[in-house]
């Protein structure tokens, strides 16, 4: 067999136990490995309506950091579950937000795509929530110069309120629908 069909054999197959690894390892915070999302980014002015009488909101915020270099584009998409289920996506500089019931809820974000199950893109956290309070959360990548060499390192972590509104007047708000494989 020629060098080129053993190489292509070789790179598909990675390929397809990739995708088979990529569906089975996800923790029970995030949702289906087969639900995708497409995103569409818009001009966003920051502000937040009132909280939903008995709700609170929760606001994901994905930030994407060039250290030394600069791929272009908007980012990768970005799931955020609750408590099982898949609930939006961003991509890149970007947020979107959510009402839920107060009580203990477990967070999840993770990539989408062939590699959504890297443990260096995949990330829990929970807490707990108040009726009528908003909480930021954030899932920030860090694009090494080593990208090349897959150093990519991302995390979820609550963003103090404060904080949280600031940052939304320079990001752009995700719409997204929803689909399946």
């Amino acid at each position: 067999m020629p060098k080129t069909y053993r190489f292509l054999s070789a790179v598909l197959t990675l390929g397809f136990a990739a995708t088979a690894y990529a569906s089975t390892t996800l923790p029970d915070s995030c949702g289906s490995d087969k639900v995708k999302f497409d995103i569409e980014k818009t001009k966003s002015d920051g502000t937040l309506p009132p909280v939903s009488e008995g709700k609170s909101r929760i606001v994901f915020i994905d930030t994407v950091l060039w250290t030394g270099v600069h791929i272009g584009g908007g980012g990768n998409t970005t799931r955020f579950g609750i408590d099982g289920t898949w609930v939006g996506a961003t991509s890149g500089n970007s947020y979107f937000t959510i009402e839920i019931a107060p009580g203990e809820h477990h967070l999840c974000s993770a990539e989408q795509g062939v590699f959504s199950a890297k443990k260096d893109t995949v990330n829990m956290t929970s807490f707990t929530a108040e009726a009528g309070k908003t909480y930021f959360f954030e899932y920030k990548v860090n694009m090494q110069a080593a990208y090349k060499a897959n150093l990519k390192t991302a995390s979820l972590s609550a963003v103090d309120g404060d904080e949280g509104k600031y940052r939304l007047k320079s990001l752009q708000i995700s719409t997204f629908t929803k689909s399946s494989d």
